[in-house]
């Protein structure tokens, strides 16, 4: 992967949006959105899912799939921490809280084995019920902030490090399941702070993204598209979490006549605010 790089996205790029004034505790000034950003949006706080980041990001491509079965519809997030809700009082190691929330709404079939994704010989998944991380292809409004199926991670009030997982689709939620190795087995981030309540959902996130000079160009542009919710803490060009503020980072993107059109905007959950927007150009 590219070093690490805080400069704009070129000379074909968006000029980022300001951040708005009275942000709780906003950081300073405008940022505008790297490729590196790009490359490493959704990725989360322990290493089996820093992987689960990286196909988010586009960096690991998903196998694609037969698309046989029932195709899950799409819902948004605030659906699928219902869901997942509903089962994890149920599960040894709580209580468990809600530190990230990510989805792919891909116009292909993909799906992958979660114990290839977040399951290593030292850091190994208990308690699994679910077998693949399955996304069905979605050739609907990909803007809209709903998706076909989420990966939900919730951290433990109990001990230090556990890590659970959750997939849901179709209303309904299964266990993945919890990382069972040592922090530094398993790769933990120091810091795993629990999402908030009152946190806007993903249709309102995406709203706000596609109003955005930059979103409204790509959406008016293309009507089928690849698209990335994640909704987690501001982290830093590696990834890694460094303050309380929860956000949305969303993340359109298309192939088309050999040139890869990126869009990505952060929105503060709190409050439905944009701190960056902008649209990066590279050949695919």
């Amino acid at each position: 992967m590219p070093a690490a790089s805080s400069e704009p996205l070129g000379p074909n790029a968006a000029t980022a949006e300001p951040s708005p004034t009275g942000q709780r505790q906003a950081p300073q000034g405008t940022r505008a959105v790297s490729r590196r950003g790009i490359a490493i949006i959704g990725v989360a706080v322990a290493a089996g899912v820093v992987v689960l980041g990286l196909v988010l990001g586009g960096v690991i491509p998903l196998i694609h799939s037969s698309g046989s079965g029932t195709t899950p519809g799409p819902e948004a997030e605030s659906v699928a921490v219902a869901s997942g809700a509903s089962i994890i009082g149920g599960i040894p190691g709580g209580p468990w809280n809600l530190t990230w929330a990510g989805a792919m709404v891909n116009t292909f079939d993909s799906g992958q084995s979660a114990a290839s994704l977040f399951g290593t010989p030292s850091c190994p998944l208990r308690n699994s019920s679910v077998r693949t991380i399955d996304y069905p292809a979605y050739n609907g409004r990909y803007y809209q902030g709903d998706a076909p199926a989420w990966v939900l991670l919730y951290n433990s009030s109990a001990s230090h490090g556990g890590e659970l997982i959750v997939y849901a689709a179709n209303g309904t939620a299964g266990e993945v399941g919890v990382l069972s190795g040592s922090a530094s087995t398993c790769g933990f981030e120091p810091y795993n702070p629990s999402l908030p309540k009152g946190v806007i959902d993903s249709p309102r996130a995406a709203t706000v993204a596609t109003e955005t000079t930059a979103g409204r160009a790509f959406v008016s542009e293309f009507t089928h598209a690849n698209a990335t919710y994640t909704l987690s803490f501001e982290k830093n060009d590696y990834g890694v979490i460094v303050n309380d503020i929860p956000v949305w980072n969303i993340l359109f993107n298309i192939c088309s006549h050999g040139t890869m059109t990126s869009f990505q905007s952060e929105v503060y959950a709190l409050n439905g605010t944009v701190d960056s927007s902008g649209t990066a150009f590279e050949t695919c």
